[in-house]
């Protein structure tokens, strides 16, 4: 590799490591901005009920799991690290 690829690559590499926070947070924003436009539009029915349960059970799959083996573990867990509010 010859020193003009070299620094093309860490350009890109750079950008990209810059960049893609922003393009993280833009596309959170977005899921939770159309997450709650369904929700409103479509109210607390169990159409909309039966559409977030897969996310909120994906979600609780995810995470518990961890929760409890640090349960088994004896390591304390804040309230934080728990999901309490």
């Amino acid at each position: 590799m010859d020193l003009e690829q070299t620094s093309q690559r860490s350009a890109l590499g750079t950008v990209a490591v810059l960049l893609s926070p922003l393009a993280l947070l833009g596309g959170l924003l977005m899921a939770i901005a159309v997450g709650h436009d369904f929700v409103y539009f479509a109210g607390e029915t169990p159409i909309a009920l039966g559409l977030c349960a897969p996310a909120a059970y994906l979600l609780l799959r995810w995470f518990l799991p961890y929760a409890v083996a640090k349960l088994r573990d004896g390591s304390p867990m804040s309230a934080a690290e728990a999901g309490a509010d």
